[in-house]
């Protein structure tokens, strides 16, 4: 019987989505060893898939120095993994549907002013004069214009592609299997693939996260959500297409665009002109090697 192949290292860490990635790219910026274990293509799972919103504005106040950190982190993101993600800071806007919806928001503006968000309130006049196809509902909102937005399908592999650059062994199509501790080491097993050992293990397996942690008697009560939503194009005009509902989440309320739509394929993320933020000759080697891993995953997905 042959043998599981062993690494030895510094940390190792389960799931390969934006928050192992990057924790590897840290570590690695650090000189400390890591190993990542992904069951699938880095960032194809909830770091991949989802709405894009990089925002401050509607965090709890408690979250706002680790948010404002972050917030610096986007800013840099082509030194730092070799594209920008496309991410533009297009602001993040919440509407009040009624006064206590305004209430809400006035309170959180105040709550966070400490953290110059640059948070605007808009009244219903000024609302109204800008959005007129919001309608009568709407009694006003608050603007927080240096929030935004990135292509989740771009950035989470890139940081896992920099963190490889960086020296970090990212194995994917590897799921863990077991994991165990002796008092000192963690071993964390794929099948008879590999075993990992390390006196440090990171938990980033997302939605599996806390039946991992329950293994160590940390049961976090956690569970998986599943938006409806759709990818398009820009469209010529507004239009207002349903996925069966809307969500309504505090003072705010947003459609989702459903039926009707033009979905837009992984493989359409354009590479940006050599003078564009996150372009440049030097980035260029980096872009192929992001977007040969996304035509990866559209073949093994189709």
């Amino acid at each position: 019987m042959t043998a599981t192949p062993t690494i030895d290292t510094d940390v190792a860490i389960v799931g390969g989505g934006i928050v192992g990635a990057s924790a590897a790219l840290a570590l690695r910026r650090k000189g400390v060893g890591v190993v990542l274990l992904e069951r699938d293509l880095c960032g194809s799972r909830s770091s991949g898939v989802n709405y894009g919103g990089v925002r401050r504005q509607g965090r709890p106040v408690s979250q706002l120095p680790l948010a404002q950190r972050a917030h610096q982190v986007w800013a840099d993101l082509p030194a730092l993994i070799g594209t920008d993600g496309e991410y533009q800071r297009s602001g993040h806007f919440k509407i009040g549907r009624s006064e206590a919806d305004m209430a809400s928001l006035e309170h959180y503006a105040a709550l966070s002013r400490d953290f110059d968000l640059g948070i605007q309130l808009i009244s219903g006049a000024t609302l109204r004069e800008r959005c007129p196809w919001l309608g009568g509902r709407a009694v006003g909102g608050s603007l927080c214009p240096d929030d935004g937005q990135a292509n989740p399908r771009l950035v989470s592999p890139a940081f896992a592609l920099a963190a490889k650059r960086a020296g970090a062994q990212i194995l994917e199509r590897t799921p863990m299997t077991s994991v165990e501790h002796d008092g000192q080491l963690f071993t964390v097993r794929s099948g008879t693939t590999v075993a990992v050992r390390a006196p440090v293990l990171i938990n980033c397996a997302g939605a599996w996260a806390g039946a991992l942690a329950a293994q160590f008697g940390e049961a976090v009560p956690i569970h998986s959500g599943h938006p409806a939503m759709a990818v398009t194009e820009p469209l010529r005009r507004r239009h207002l297409l349903p996925t069966g509902g809307a969500r309504q989440s505090g003072a705010g309320r947003r459609r989702r665009c459903g039926a009707g739509c033009r979905p837009r394929p992984l493989r359409a993320q354009r590479h940006r002109d050599p003078g564009s933020a996150g372009g440049g000759a030097a980035a260029r080697p980096q872009e192929r090697a992001l977007h040969s891993h996304l035509e990866r995953h559209r073949r093994l997905s189709a």
